[in-house]
């Protein structure tokens, strides 16, 4: 019966002392006198977004800042860092953190000027967004101008308009020419600017496949990709350097354009707002309009203890239109026998050596399942 009453006792005592660790940790995690390490800005007008750093600041308990004996707005606090705005009022002197009836206070004094202070950017509504639609971008902060003309605001150098603002928030559109960089605002009067923390993405666009890849002048052609504009007008699209028209319909993931007048085998480009994506090759129909020389010996291979050795035959210039650029993508045969070496010079020259069994015949150029074959048989001697 003893034993029991005393086990319940002990038992009593652990829940009490379980309540009561667990009220102080409710509470401010460590307890200490407030101490402030630093100041950042150390001066500035009234206003001014301030981070004090130190230790033993409330967070459950509220924290009493003062500059010089002037209260202060808290607007965060962690056991470490409190931010803050230079109270009106407030004149150069010490700086202090009270929590309860403990007081910390600053080293040196802060100085109060005259002027305007610096804005501060804590937030951006969005990430990354498209230049060619001027997607609209909230920047949220302190000590904008509420005159949207007094901001002037930058995406990686390059301004955008404002269209509306207050003291704490900014409104714009991502402007023409941006890309991937820093935000900026600096605002009339102040001699510092705000600077985001990350990089504000402003994403090219991409090919990533169109339809069909082979064509003629004049076809409609698909493209798929990402980051076009919705605008069709703001798309760039070109055939191997050769713009087309405006494409006909347009989507942030879909553009249908005509292939033009010039245009040529080759990439497939899109250009939204100065940044490029590249495709895959295009090909138009190719011909052959010659070759050189007309005559010439076919490879030969001859194996000797085991040893195989093959002499190449002739090089042979193919004068045509259209050619594809990918050496592999050109198949080219002498008669019935295809060559095992080609080479793209251009898109008007190919180089293929005679392969070994060619006989007299004519050549063929294949890309893309489309064959052309020459008006001359080549000779082989």
């Amino acid at each position: 019966m003893k034993k029991s009453i005393f086990n319940s006792i002990i038992a009593l005592v652990i829940v009490t002392l379980l309540s009561f660790l667990q009220a102080c940790t409710s509470d401010d995690a460590t307890v200490g006198t407030p101490s402030i390490t630093s100041i950042t800005p150390a001066s500035g007008p009234v206003n001014t977004y301030v981070t004090i750093a130190g230790t033993f600041f409330g967070t459950a308990k509220p924290n009493v800042v003062k500059f010089n004996g002037v209260e202060a707005a808290v607007l965060s606090a962690t056991p470490t860092s409190i931010t803050t705005l230079v109270p009106s009022g407030a004149t150069s002197g010490k700086v202090t953190v009270t929590v309860e009836s403990s007081t910390g206070s600053s080293t040196s004094d802060y100085s109060v000027v005259t002027g305007t202070p610096a804005p501060v950017i804590l937030g951006i509504s969005a990430a990354s967004g498209s230049s060619a639609d001027g997607s609209e971008v909230t920047i949220t902060g302190y000590n904008f101008s509420p005159t949207a003309a007094n901001n002037v605001v930058k995406f990686n150098g390059v301004t955008a308009a404002v269209s509306k603002a207050s003291a704490t928030s900014l409104t714009v559109n991502v402007p023409t020419g941006a890309t991937k960089g820093k935000i900026t605002v600096n605002v009339s009067g102040a001699s510092q600017q705000a600077t985001s923390d990350s990089d504000f993405d402003v994403p090219a666009p991409t090919v990533d496949s169109f339809t069909p890849a082979f064509s003629v002048v004049g076809a409609t052609v698909i493209i798929t990709g990402t980051n076009f504009s919705k605008t069709a007008s703001n798309n760039i699209v070109k055939f191997n350097g050769v713009t087309a028209a405006t494409p006909l319909v347009g989507s942030t993931s879909s553009l249908t354009v005509t292939v033009p007048v010039g245009a040529t085998t080759g990439k497939i480009t899109v250009t939204v707002d100065g940044q490029t994506g590249t495709g895959g090759e295009f090909n138009l129909p190719h011909t052959i309009s010659d070759f050189t020389p007309l005559t010439g010996k076919a490879s030969t291979s001859a194996t000797v203890n085991g040893t195989t050795t093959i002499t190449p035959g002739a090089e042979v210039t193919i004068n045509g239109t259209n050619f594809s650029s990918t050496n592999t993508k050109n198949i080219v045969k002498f008669g019935n026998k295809e060559a095992k070496t080609v080479t793209a010079v251009s898109g008007t020259v190919l180089k293929a050596i005679v392969p070994e069994g060619a006989t007299t015949g004519k050549i063929s150029v294949t890309i893309n399942g489309q064959t052309v074959t020459s008006a001359l048989e080549f000779i082989v001697n």
